[in-house]
C-alpha cells in the first residue's frame, strides 16, 4: 500500500526535476489506483489532492508553473512532525506522532527525509 511519505518523496523528486512529469504521473497512477482501500488516511487525502491537480493540469485548467506551485503546497501541507507533545496517534514509544503540526520538511530542491529522521 502507498504510504503518504512515499508519495511526498515522489512529489519532491518531481518538483526537484529529478523525475520527469510523465514518469511521476505513471508512478502515481500505478501506486494510487486502489487508494480508497488504503488504511493510511493521510495517504488517501494526499493522493486525492494530487489526482485533482493532475486532472486540472491534463484538462488545461492549470499551467505547469501552477501545477508545480500547488503540488509544492501539498508537500508542505501533508507533513508530519515527531514531538513529545500529546497527540492523537501514539507510536508506542515515548514520542508521539502528530499529523496536525508542521515539521521542517524538504520542498523542491531539498533532500528527501524518512519518517524516522
Amino acid at each position: 500500500m502507498l504510504a503518504h511519505i512515499e508519495l511526498r518523496n515522489q512529489l519532491i523528486r518531481f518538483l526537484s526535476n529529478e523525475l520527469p512529469f510523465d514518469n511521476f504521473e505513471d508512478w502515481f497512477v500505478q501506486n494510487s489506483w486502489n487508494i480508497q482501500r488504503n488504511p493510511d488516511l493521510v495517504a488517501q487525502r494526499l493522493a486525492y489532492a494530487v489526482e485533482l491537480r493532475l486532472a486540472e493540469y491534463d484538462s488545461g485548467h492549470l499551467l505547469e508553473p501552477e501545477l508545480r506551485r500547488e503540488l509544492s503546497e501539498l508537500v508542505s501541507a501533508y507533513s508530519i512532525r515527531l514531538s513529545q507533545e500529546p497527540s492523537n496517534i501514539s507510536n508506542g514509544a515515548s514520542l508521539n506522532l502528530s499529523l496536525h503540526q508542521p515539521w521542517a520538511v524538504p520542498s523542491a530542491g531539498m533532500s528527501l527525509v524518512m519518517a524516522s529522521e
